[in-house]
């Protein structure tokens, strides 16, 4: 992903991520979820979730989700933001 990118995704605010469900979330369901050679990627996100009944887009956002989480602490705590791209 694109530093532009990332540094987009970690300015949106929590409420915003179903808005990359269409894009994003699509690609890491068809990607990363259906592709994947074995399934520990959708248990894990069972596991994150606490959602023994998940579906792979609800897995997906569970993904952008952590993602968010994770750019939030990498572009966030270190100042970098859309307004110093």
């Amino acid at each position: 992903m694109p530093l532009k990118d990332r540094v987009q995704v970690a300015n949106l605010k929590k409420e915003e991520l179903h808005s990359l469900n269409l894009s994003l979330g699509i690609y890491v369901r068809d990607k990363l979820i259906k592709m994947a050679v074995d399934k520990e990627l959708f248990k894990s996100c069972i596991a994150v979730s606490k959602n023994d009944n998940l579906n792979e887009s609800n897995a997906a956002f569970v993904i952008i989700e952590k993602l968010w989480e994770k750019l939030q602490t990498i572009f966030i705590f270190t100042g970098i933001d859309n307004q110093n791209r």
